[in-house]
């Protein structure tokens, strides 16, 4: 398991603004997933954010605070709810009020999964105001985590976010995916489950599903999945595949690109709704120093660089969006550059290629970034970054920050 110092930087509606007012910190044991968006649940013109942690190295004994924006921000949670780990509690809209609602999983093999929803408002409290269950086929699969904590998913393009679950290796051995429709009160609701196992075939070996991004590739109102492929048995064939979102829920329009293991699929940045892919620069048509380039969407996938990144030739472990944080319409993007600085690429059209700004820390690595919207009210969003979960296996008490 990983544990994350957290950074979060405001900036001001101004594109050179400098984004270093610490205005909340607070110190545990973090997941990647730790960084949950809620919206504004009280309409008071703040978004709010829930941090998921423990105070321990028992990263099982966790739980999910929940803090209201503001300025200045209250550095006590409004109240924290008990979850097996960050992993586990997610938000979606599930009564489909307009509020994003808290949702945590609890699982004991071979018991059904158990699903709580807190729903979200004014009235946001500690008293569970929903359950519901779930069993696969085989009761000893049991077991789901959770996605959906930064950015809403919706994968048949109705207008209304799907809770999405996961399991990494069951049913079959390439995992599944479970989208459960919100709108209703049932104990055992409709979902639709895409597992892999017609894929199995193409294998003489096993192969497993990492990676998943959950973006509107296509610009169709639908969210796409994109999901890396690692056969077992046969190496430097991975590949990456498409499932194209649509109103059925139909798992059958996909597409395949092969060998390629350093696509990421993110939100739309320069403005015509569809995600952009980036992948690492071959060299043509932007020089070797611009480590990453990306495409804009298009269905089928177009791999063509449209624009790119100048990372100084360096590496990057990870990258997120932490929407628009500096009120141009566009959102941006947060690049970590191998363990010791994370930067701040703003979007545009066209896309602005060198850095905004750049985060590090003395003796600490930002490895990590999350979503959590204008929680100081100022029109912008804030930008949420975290250092490296671990160290050679030792879990490290570290500190979110809100600057």
């Amino acid at each position: 398991m990983w544990i994350l110092l957290l950074l979060v930087v405001i900036v001001t509606t101004e594109t050179n603004a400098q984004f270093d007012t610490i205005v909340f910190s607070k110190a545990g044991y973090f997941l990647y997933e730790s960084i949950v968006y809620m919206g504004d649940q009280d309409s008071d013109g703040y978004d709010d954010f829930m941090i998921t942690l423990s105070e321990t190295t028992n990263l099982l004994d966790a739980r999910a605070y929940f803090f209201k924006g503001g300025d200045p921000i209250n550095q006590n949670a409004a109240f924290s709810i008990p979850i097996l780990h960050s992993r586990a509690v997610t938000a979606c809209d599930w009564n489909r009020d307009g509020f994003r609602d808290i949702i945590t999983v609890h699982y004991s093999q071979p018991e059904l999964v158990k699903f709580i929803v807190y729903y979200g408002g004014s009235a946001f409290d500690t008293i569970p105001d929903h359950v519901f269950y779930f069993t696969f086929q085989n009761p000893n699969d049991n077991l789901l985590w959770l996605k959906g904590q930064n950015w809403p998913i919706d994968f048949n393009g109705d207008g209304w976010e799907e809770l999405v679950a996961y399991h990494p290796l069951k049913p079959t051995k390439s995992g599944s995916i479970v989208f459960f429709e919100t709108g209703n009160t049932d104990t055992i609701p409709s979902y639709h489950m895409l597992s892999d196992s017609n894929n199995a075939y193409y294998y003489s070996g096993n192969h497993f599903a990492v990676f998943q991004q959950f973006v509107d590739i296509d610009g169709d109102g639908c969210t796409d999945i994109s999901m890396e492929y690692q056969p077992v048995n046969i190496p430097d064939r991975e590949f990456r595949k498409f499932y194209y979102g649509n109103p059925s829920f139909a798992f059958s329009d996909t597409f395949k690109i092969y060998d390629t293991t350093h696509i990421r699929a993110i939100p739309d940045i320069n403005g015509d709704n569809k995600g952009e892919l980036i992948t690492l620069n071959y060299g043509t048509p932007f020089p070797y120093w611009y480590t990453i380039v990306m495409s804009f969407g298009t269905k089928p996938p177009n791999l063509s660089p449209d624009a790119g990144l100048n990372l100084q030739n360096s590496a990057y472990t990870y990258i997120t969006s932490p929407g628009d944080v500096n009120h141009d319409g566009y959102n941006d993007l947060i690049v970590h550059i191998s363990y010791y600085s994370a930067r701040l690429f703003l979007g545009g059209n066209p896309i602005p290629t060198e850095k905004a700004d750049e985060y590090s820390f003395s003796d600490k690595r930002p490895n990590f970034s999350g979503r959590i919207g204008d929680v100081t009210g100022d029109g912008v969003d804030d930008i949420c970054i975290g250092e490296e979960p671990e160290y050679q296996g030792v879990f490290l008490n570290l500190t979110v920050y809100i600057l």
